[in-house]
């Protein structure tokens, strides 16, 4: 695994060794100039003036051109540099070698002579060009189109290949941390743990334009995981006039896989109207090999059962959005926007058991089929008004989501002694889960300055959220297993007020947020004939949420910051995990919900240092109370898989963020975590859990520009052991690689991409249960070849975008 290690640092950062050379003396130089057209000779005002020491990548400074288009770097240390200026709607300049030394200490350049951009493709693309990460106050950014190995794969790949992100076992991970609440462009999803990452599945990564990663998210966003918040922004059109886009991706791996997107939007001064379409059929296998090992005070009770799970399923799923927003009048607008999704699942599972005690003495065969047809529709309606005071605006949203789940799952199993081809007996039980929610919100956002220049932003947020499931049981159709059926019933009711003050004091930016919720909600569990199951769950919470983030610009220019956040958030349980209805693999094996669980607690603290945007080094800790976790125990000799709140958690981090423009045409992106996770608490029948590990992350690209059009890229990730709470994940890797040549003036690019290409990524864990150990490996299909093609179409420009209020609930109910 060293070699692994030592190999994947190499490829993913080959420059990681080279030495720097020593400073020279450092007698303070002088780089000054104006930057003017060419074709009129006119002054230009905020060009970006950016010098860079062409011996160290890492040494950078930008500034911006005054009004007589003058510019000027002072106290510059004795080297070689270039300067380079971007101004949009023309070309990029860059100078030759300027020498600073004790002859040449100060160089003037005079009037620098900016070229016009040849057309309004040229424009676009040179103010388009991004990093793949930037540093913010409060988040990280990353621009998605920036990678070419997350071009034609799902946003499940595109978080994999996202710094400090992983998705192991249907758990989003952020810095190590699960508990991450999901938005997209807004809009807090439902969906928690499996059917989250299903529907993330079958979002195609053309469709997104960049992720917010924020760990210690502002107050405004109502968070639902300790993790912190992901933002995926999807694309929108830019200009007034008639635009769009076109995504085709077909996708190979042992099973095939496509997604075809439609994209629209109609601007003029006054309306724009915009909508989207999309499709995808995802194939898709999924491998597992357990081994149960039983160990007894008696070592004649001693078994094993080791197990043996394959299963095929099919996703299809259609999204469609569609919307418009009005100005009514100078200040004022209106929006309507409607967001679905219709999503058919289909799966046939093939498990086999085998009983070993001294010797193999029996065998279980099980077959199990499941289709599952789940859909949501969300509404929302705003009004927005900008008061006559420059800054001062105010939106109110309401939103209603409807979310439909219903699942019907066949299972038949077959016991067998050792060389015996008659079934020795069987079991059959059929199981129909239908499940609905109904969330409604009413939200009001308002912003102002105050005071000195003070920002204010304040808000409020009503909603009220109600689910209902049932779990019906049937050994044989029209059979109904009356000890095994029951239903449930869930409200909810939070009211929420946030306020925010921001403030730049000459090198300092303060911003101080304070977030008040009132949660109260009900749960009742009911039996085959409708009377409570028993005792009903009535919780009332009354919490406080503070938070702070400071920047300190250690220079004028902010070329070097330090950023320092703090924060505490609480993560209430989805309601896939509240639900305690037992979905079986076969009679020894069970996924079952904790309608008992309580929210969890978590206080964050963030230090980190940033130069040039460039690089990052920083380092956190949090302290979580209540953490939910995944929890196998064995019950008889039933395997079970549900949820506890554990007592603490503790989790300090140390991480760094590197971006690398070795040349102008290759460009190399680094990430590295080293995590220190604790895990301690009371679980299933008074068990113990005193978990600790420590862990290392690296995941990095490095992105190639070409002739002609051309661009390759070759990615990859390393992490080594690891835990969620129980029992541990071994160490996993995996390597990517793409090809792009662009077409048609640059409006269409054909991406040939390979994930996975080792398919090496395979997730094993032990686990440590009572009277038991277990080994698992899992696997599906992950390695694949994507052939996407994309086109853009249209003028372009800038459109307005359509966020919802309800940024909620949607993750622990369903949907996007």
């Amino acid at each position: 695994m060293k070699v692994i290690l030592s190999a994947l640092w190499l490829l993913l950062c080959p420059n990681a060794f080279a030495q720097r050379p020593a400073k020279n003396n450092t007698d303070p130089g002088i780089i000054s100039g104006i930057a003017t057209a060419n074709d009129s000779g006119g002054l230009i005002e905020g060009a970006v003036i950016i010098l860079k020491r062409l011996n160290d990548s890492l040494y950078s400074k930008s500034a911006s051109s005054d009004k007589f288009g003058a510019f000027k770097f002072s106290n510059i240390p004795n080297g070689s540099y270039a300067v380079g200026i971007k101004h949009v709607g023309y070309q990029e300049y860059s100078s030759g070698q300027l020498l600073i030394d004790k002859v040449n200490f100060s160089i003037n350049l005079t009037a620098i002579k900016l070229d016009l951009a040849h057309s309004l493709n040229e424009v676009v693309i040179k103010a388009a060009r991004k990093a793949y990460t930037e540093q913010k106050i409060d988040r990280t950014i990353v621009n998605v189109n920036q990678l070419l190995s997350n071009i034609g794969v799902s946003a499940v790949e595109v978080l994999n290949n996202a710094p400090g992100v992983e998705v192991i076992d249907n758990a989003i991970l952020l810095r190590g941390k699960q508990g991450i609440t999901i938005y997209i462009d807004g809009h807090q999803t439902f969906l928690g743990g499996t059917e989250l990452v299903n529907y993330l599945k079958s979002l195609p990564s053309g469709l997104i334009e960049k992720l917010e990663l924020m760990p210690n998210p502002p107050a405004k966003y109502h968070v639902k995981g300790n993790a912190g918040v992901i933002n995926i922004i999807t694309k929108k059109n830019h200009t007034n006039g008639f635009n769009g886009s076109l995504t085709a991706s077909y996708g190979q791996g042992q099973y095939s896989k496509s997604n075809y997107g439609l994209n629209l939007n109609y601007k003029t001064d006054k309306i724009n109207f915009f909508g989207d379409v999309l499709y995808a059929s995802n194939n898709n296998y999924f491998k597992v090999q357990r081994e149960r090992a039983f160990n007894f005070s008696d070592p004649a009770n001693n078994y094993t059962i080791d197990q043996h799970n394959f299963e095929t399923s099919n996703q299809k799923s259609t999204h469609y959005k569609f919307g418009l927003d009005a100005d009514v009048s100078t200040n004022s607008s209106i929006g309507l926007m409607v967001d679905g999704l219709i999503s058919p699942y289909k799966e046939k599972g093939d498990y086999l058991l085998q009983f070993n005690h001294a010797s193999p003495d029996s065998v279980i065969k099980t077959q199990s089929g499941l289709n599952r047809h789940a859909s949501d529709v969300a509404l929302n309606l705003y009004y927005q008004h900008k008061f006559k005071k420059e800054g001062e605006d105010i939106r109110i949203d309401a939103d209603y989501l409807n979310y439909q789940d219903n699942a019907l799952q066949v299972l038949n199993s077959n016991t067998y002694l050792q060389k015996n081809a008659v079934p020795l007996s069987d079991y059959n039980l059929i199981t129909l889960n239908p499940f609905r929610a109904d969330v409604y919100s009413l939200k009001s956002d308002y912003e102002t300055k105050v005071l000195s220049g003070i920002k204010l932003s304040a808000g409020l947020q009503s909603i009220y959220s109600k689910r209902n499931s049932n779990g019906l049981y049937f050994n044989n159709p029209g059979v109904p297993n009356d000890s095994l059926t029951s239903g449930n019933t869930y409200t909810e009711h939070i009211n929420s007020a946030y306020i925010s003050l921001n403030k730049d004091l000459n090198r300092f930016s303060l911003e101080i947020d304070l977030r008040f919720e009132n949660s109260s909600s009900y749960a009742g569990q009911f039996n085959y004939a409708g009377a409570l199951y028993q005792q009903p769950i009535h919780l009332t919470y009354n919490d406080l949420f503070p938070k702070l983030y400071v920047l300190y610009k250690l220079d004028t220019a902010a070329i070097n910051t330090l950023n320092f956040s703090f924060g505490s958030q609480i993560s209430r349980p989805g309601y896939s995990v509240l639900n305690p209805f037992a979905f079986y693999f076969d009679r020894y094996t069970v996924f079952q919900g904790n309608a008992t669980l309580r929210p969890e607690r978590t206080t964050n603290f963030d230090l980190s240092f940033t130069h040039s945007g460039i690089f990052t080094l920083g380092t956190t800790f949090s302290k979580g109370n209540n953490t939910i976790i995944q929890y196998y125990y064995v019950s008889g000799q039933s395997l079970v898989n549900t949820s506890f709140n554990v007592r603490s958690t503790y989790d300090f981090e140390i991480y760094s963020t590197t971006t690398l423009p070795i040349f102008k045409w290759w460009t190399a992106n680094l990430f590295n975590e080293l995590s220190n996770l604790f895990f301690k608490g009371v679980v299933a029948e008074n068990e113990l859990l005193n978990n600790k590990v420590l862990t290392y992350r690296i995941s990095g690209n490095n992105q190639f520009k070409l002739n002609n059009g051309w661009s390759t890229a070759i990615s990859g990730s390393y992490r080594t052991k690891t835990s969620l709470g129980q029992g541990y994940y071994l160490p996993i890797w995996r390597l990517n690689a793409s090809l792009q040549k662009k077409l048609f003036e640059g409006k269409g690019t054909i991406t040939l991409s390979g994930a996975d290409i080792f398919h090496s990524w395979k997730i094993r864990r032990n686990i440590a249960v009572n009277n038991a150990e277990i080994i698992v490996a899992n696997s599906n299909d992950t390695q694949q070849a994507n052939l996407t093609f994309t086109y853009r179409f249209g003028s372009e420009g800038k459109s307005r975008s359509n966020k919802s209020g309800l940024k909620t609930e949607r993750k622990r109910a369903g949907v996007n």
